[in-house]
């Protein structure tokens, strides 16, 4: 935990939002792109969308920036098959730019949706925990939840400088409210528990580019500090790290030494309920540092192309943190390739092997030099010949039997100098994954 700063951890992780303002915060599409990476939203997986929202319209006073459902690319993002349906609500209770929540509501499963950790304990490795949001008044907000069935969670901390209330909704999502003073009210913080601080510090900083940390060892630290009741044991010898994502946001980590809990940082996977990740919008340049710099067993989800409201398409990957949080990266303003490109790629004909977006069909298709074309798919007994074009910035193609010879044009996303993942022109339906060889 950050000891500048007024905010005061509770549980297993705290978030601290404001939500003095009650303004839709303008869609983010025309914000800047800085090579630093900066924290845009926390993503929070719930069961029911209409409940949790309440809560934050109404006793938080957040607002809803976007409702709808996610695009097919979202979960398959998530590691999740593109056809599930995903509900989803874009919050802001922060002033302009600043970090918004985004709750999900995913239609999968419903026996895996659990929460990630039951009961939320604060001693268990493994995402985050209660969100800290803070409050013009801490007693409103509370009476407010209570009245929609939140429940109060532990003894209320007070001090001269701040007072929070931990509350308990549905799925377990717990929610610190603070208020604090007004040099406090922009700051966004996030904490984790994990289990060595030097492995986690080196992944924000060495592969996700983060920098500005701080770090030090506290000892003999009050449990109630924590919001923990006086007989706690194990937490007063630990170590503690903060990374800063924005002038006004941070993330920090906790290692201690003698409390034992369970980890279940392989747990923090969609569909579970509970944070499951952090969006952080950076260029383009130090996406593909990252990923270079990443094992494969750190890469939750690879580069690829998403329609990402209100963002618009984006290339995004995904990391997954010490202790099992989603890192996704994503950089805006993702462009086809121009006719220019595809014309010096189709120059002398083209091979690439192909998978459908699904995953469930693959297969190899060849555009030759002459204008012709031969697909051959490893399921079933399609092997057809064709013809192709260069339309704009789109690749044509039809089938001699394969929908009944009619046209079908893609534009291709470069992806790396060997990959490229394309999309229908006429339906925003994702075509597929080409492997060029």
């Amino acid at each position: 935990m950050n000891l500048r700063r007024w905010c005061v951890p509770f549980g297993v992780a705290t978030v601290m939002l404001m939500s003095m303002s009650a303004h839709a915060a303008d869609p983010p599409a025309n914000m800047s792109v800085s090579k630093a990476p900066r924290l845009r939203e926390i993503v929070i997986s719930v069961f029911d969308l209409e409940r949790t929202l309440a809560a934050f319209t109404g006793p938080l006073g957040w607002s809803v920036v976007e409702r709808g459902p996610a695009d097919t690319t979202v979960a398959r993002v998530f590691g999740l098959p593109v056809d599930t349906q995903i509900d989803q609500a874009l919050l802001s209770g922060l002033t302009r730019d600043g970090v918004q929540i985004r709750l999900i509501a995913i239609r999968h499963d419903d026996k895996a949706r659990t929460p990630i950790r039951p009961g939320g304990r604060w001693w268990d490795v493994g995402g985050f925990g209660p969100l800290q949001i803070a409050v013009a008044d801490v007693d409103t907000a509370a009476s407010g939840l209570a009245r929609l069935g939140w429940t109060g969670n532990g003894v209320p901390q007070s001090s001269s400088e701040h007072r929070m209330i931990e509350m308990r909704g549905p799925d377990d999502l717990t929610i610190s409210l603070a208020a604090g003073n007004r040099d406090s009210r922009d700051q966004t913080s996030g904490t984790v528990i994990v289990r060595d601080i030097a492995v986690w510090r080196r992944f924000m900083t060495e592969i996700v580019g983060l920098s500005n940390v701080v770090e030090a060892e506290r000892r003999n630290v009050d449990p109630e500090f924590f919001g923990l009741p006086g007989s706690a044991r194990g937490i007063a010898d630990h170590r503690w790290a903060s990374i800063e994502l924005s002038p006004t946001s941070h993330i920090d980590a906790l290692q201690f030494s003698r409390a034992i809990g369970h980890d279940f940082s392989d747990g923090v996977r969609a569909p579970r309920l509970g944070v499951l990740a952090l969006r952080l919008q950076v260029s383009d340049e130090s996406m593909i540092a990252a990923r270079t710099k990443s094992p494969k067993a750190l890469i939750a989800a690879d580069l690829q192309i998403e329609r990402l409201s209100p963002y618009g398409t984006v290339r995004t990957m995904a990391l997954r943190a010490p202790g099992g949080l989603a890192i996704e990266m994503f950089a805006p303003e993702a462009k086809p390739m121009t006719e220019a490109e595809l014309k010096s790629r189709f120059a002398r004909g083209g091979y690439a092997t192909w998978v459908r977006f699904n995953n469930m069909l693959t297969g190899n298709v060849r555009w030759n030099a002459d204008g012709t074309a031969h697909v051959v798919w490893d399921t079933g007994n399609l092997d057809e010949l064709g013809t192709w074009t260069i339309k704009g910035d789109a690749v044509c193609t039809a089938w001699t039997r394969l929908r009944s010879n009619r046209e079908l044009c893609v534009h291709h996303y470069r992806l790396d100098d060997r990959t490229t993942q394309s999309f229908r022109s006429e339906t925003p339906q994702p075509d597929g994954i080409y492997t060029w060889h």
